[in-house]
């Protein structure tokens, strides 16, 4: 695998809004940390970093529904192009930014043996940088690399939110 690889148009539009409005009437958003040891507090009175929605962490289903399985399509139409060998889900977020979040680089999973996704459900001024390079968001496109690759979130500054997708798989 390339240090990005960069898959479009995996969903038709229509999808992509359906998942744009389920994660609009998401009730269970919470505020987003890039530092694991991060205290909580720190997230409410510093500069925000976004918030995020727990499908999946450390392999366990935190929030079933609509937009698991929404996932769950996405990685498997991912998995068949790259086709990942003896892997398991480690987790899976969606993440919301605002035109006032400022998220840290980190890397999603410190070892040599992790992959990230990063999928885009609509076009945004926002964006990833990954390793240095701006990737804009694109309706439809994924992202994918090696989990201990530097990367951050890029708020919109034009657009009023910008949502994305994040899977993280263990290789065996």
């Amino acid at each position: 695998m390339e240090k990005v690889t960069v898959l479009d148009n995996l969903l038709p539009n229509e999808t992509n809004l359906d998942i744009l409005n389920a994660l609009a009437d998401h009730p269970c958003w919470e505020i987003a940390k890039d530092q694991a040891n991060e205290c909580k507090l720190n997230r409410i009175t510093q500069q925000p970093t976004g918030f995020l929605l727990k499908s999946v962490h450390e392999g366990m289903i935190e929030q079933p529904g609509n937009l698991i399985l929404y996932s769950k399509i996405i990685f498997d139409i991912v998995n068949s192009k790259i086709k990942f060998k003896k892997f398991k889900l480690n987790r899976v977020y969606w993440n919301l930014y605002t035109p006032v979040a400022f998220p840290n680089e980190h890397q999603d999973n410190e070892k040599d043996n992790f992959t990230s996704i990063i999928y885009n459900p609509h076009t945004t001024d926002g964006g990833t940088i990954i390793d240095g390079k701006f990737y804009q968001d694109v309706m439809g496109q994924a992202k994918i690399f090696k989990s201990n690759v530097l990367h951050k979130g890029v708020a919109p500054k034009k657009d009023l939110a910008r949502f994305n997708l994040n899977i993280v798989i263990e290789h065996s």
